[in-house]
């Protein structure tokens, strides 16, 4: 796959437009609808999509990504993509109306087919819908389709409803809507080292802050290292027994791991929500209710 950071012309291609925040069953419906069009049609796939989330530009506000940037990359490629146009929206999109926007796609790469899902907005002002691509369609002489909404359990697929899930604490229905285990990474960071004169040392993280937060509280959670994975529980949030109280921490403790992995990378997978945090009287009364966490741990 072939990433543009404009728009540059390539030959007889079907382009799919969307943020694809989580790449999630809805989205790869999307994208593969794309990709399987052009193996029929003899072209080549493309997506477009923006470096930031037009929020930014539209409402001036900070995103909460459900992935980051590269892990949207990487699944797209799995797709079967050839092209991936990644676009600074407010340099080049925020400020077009969509007459002018699909004007500029048509002059800059002319796509033979466009590919969007049913609740697709384009142009300044969010003003352009699907019907918009579908009246422009003779306009500019592209095919469109347009994805109808996808659903789970009656559930709609779609990044608004995983960012609720992931920051109420739904896991489970989180990674159904996904159609993949939620997760995220980084660097083993030095803690205060409370967990070990309780029994329990933890692995400290600090939580990417592009990303949706978690629900706060203690979880059920799959720890990768080392391509080996292990059982964990994790308290995610605040740390009100030790006087830690306006500061967000990931303190993971590992069960049958005593590994020195300070500064190495991991990768955690919450499975299950397990309780609100609460604040101890001892840390005594920590460590009983950390063994009381523990062995609510039972994957399925």
């Amino acid at each position: 796959m072939q990433i543009l950071n404009e728009l540059v012309f390539k030959d007889n291609i079907a382009l799919a437009l969307g943020f694809f925040d989580g790449v999630h069953i809805a989205h790869k419906k999307v994208i593969s609808s794309c990709v399987n069009y052009t193996k029929q049609n003899s072209l080549k796939s493309a997506v477009l999509t923006f470096s930031e989330h037009p929020c930014v530009s539209i409402w001036n506000v900070k995103p909460q990504y459900i992935i980051p940037k590269s892990k949207r990359i990487d699944y797209i490629r799995d797709l079967g993509v050839d092209y991936l146009y990644i676009l600074d929206f407010s340099k080049t999109i925020c400020s077009l109306s969509p007459g002018d926007f699909l004007t500029l796609l048509n002059n800059k790469i002319s796509p033979k087919a466009i590919f969007t899902g049913y609740n697709f907005f384009f142009g300044k002002n969010k003003s352009g819908n699907t019907k918009c691509l579908k009246d422009y369609s003779q306009t500019f002489n592209y095919e469109y389709w347009e994805i109808s909404e996808q659903k789970i359990n009656n559930i709609s697929i779609s990044s608004t409803n995983i960012r609720n899930c992931i920051s109420s604490g739904d896991i489970k229905t989180a990674n159904l809507l996904l159609g993949y285990e939620y997760s995220f990474t980084g660097n083993v960071i030095e803690g205060n080292k409370v967990g070990r004169t309780i029994g329990f040392p933890t692995a400290n993280l600090k939580f990417p802050d592009s990303l949706v937060p978690l629900k706060n509280g203690v979880y059920a959670v799959k720890v990768l290292y080392n391509q080996k994975e292990y059982d964990a529980v994790m308290n995610f949030g605040l740390k009100p027994t030790v006087n830690d109280s306006n500061k967000r921490t990931v303190e993971i403790h590992i069960l049958n791991f005593n590994d020195n992995i300070y500064n190495k990378e991991i990768t955690v997978s919450p499975k299950f929500y397990i309780r609100e945090q609460k604040k101890f009287d001892s840390l005594y009364s920590l460590k009983n209710q950390i063994s009381n966490d523990i062995s609510k741990i039972k994957f399925e």
